[in-house]
């Protein structure tokens, strides 16, 4: 069950106790991170403590299906000069429709994989985090090269995907620093349109750029070291990922 937790005994930042662990990952003090970006989000206004822990948990350990892995991918290029890690998705190129057409399982498991690709952001967040400075957002690189009409036609899709963005946008405006869409064609547009009275401040972090990369490649460059900006994208050619997903 990947639904936000629901219980009367709400989260306690100052509680996340005895939770030692040789995994970084599930112990006290990155579950408390955790609870900082999911505190102000309507859906997870009744979690606990231990509801907190268990989808950390079972996120760390889950193994997501093939066909998601391969039909969605996404990867961390690298941190910018203010240690914030460098995501990047090639949206344009997810045929999210086929997922939805599969059926309401199939639905529940990409939504999974949603909360799994955010627990991955907020441990590549987490990674950087010292003493003295703590991290708290990301940076986007959005491709939507190839989107269109089958995608932003589908009623349910579409319907998915706005239903999300309400009921997340305060989890995404905790760890999202700044977002940049390149590639944004006419329907991409369109997307942006629908999607702005949702996101209303957040697309303030937002930056849509067209498929002229005269625009976009300087744009990038100026904001990201180019080691950290893919070479398909400006950047240098010897760029290498630190992780891949799909």
């Amino acid at each position: 069950d990947i639904t936000a937790p629901t219980s009367t005994d709400k989260v306690n930042g100052d509680i996340f106790k005895g939770n030692v662990s040789e995994n970084k990952y599930l112990t006290e003090r990155y579950f408390a991170k955790v609870f900082t970006y999911l505190r102000n989000s309507p859906a997870f206004k009744n979690a606990t403590k231990q509801d907190i822990i268990d989808l950390v948990t079972e996120l760390e350990s889950w193994e997501p299906p093939e066909r998601l892995i391969q039909n969605l991918p996404y990867y961390l290029a690298g941190y910018d000069l203010d240690d914030r890690p460098v995501w990047v998705a090639e949206v344009g190129k997810y045929d999210l429709r086929a997922e939805v057409e599969l059926g309401e399982e199939n639905i529940q498991a990409c939504l999974k994989y949603l909360f799994l690709a955010v627990h991955r952001i907020v441990k590549s967040i987490y990674d950087r985090d010292t003493p003295e400075r703590e991290i708290r957002n990301a940076v986007f690189i959005i491709d939507l090269e190839g989107f269109d009409l089958l995608q932003f036609s589908h009623t349910k899709t579409i319907s998915l995907c706005l239903r999300l963005t309400r009921d997340y946008k305060e989890v995404t405006q905790e760890f999202m620093g700044n977002c940049v869409f390149v590639n944004v064609n006419h329907i991409g547009e369109l997307a942006a349109a629908l999607f702005r009275p949702i996101l209303g401040s957040l697309m303030e972090r937002m930056q849509l750029f067209g498929t002229n990369k005269a625009k976009w490649i300087p744009h990038l460059r100026r904001m990201l070291p180019e080691n950290v900006i893919p070479a398909w994208y400006g950047g240098s050619k010897d760029f290498k990922p630190i992780q891949i997903y799909g």
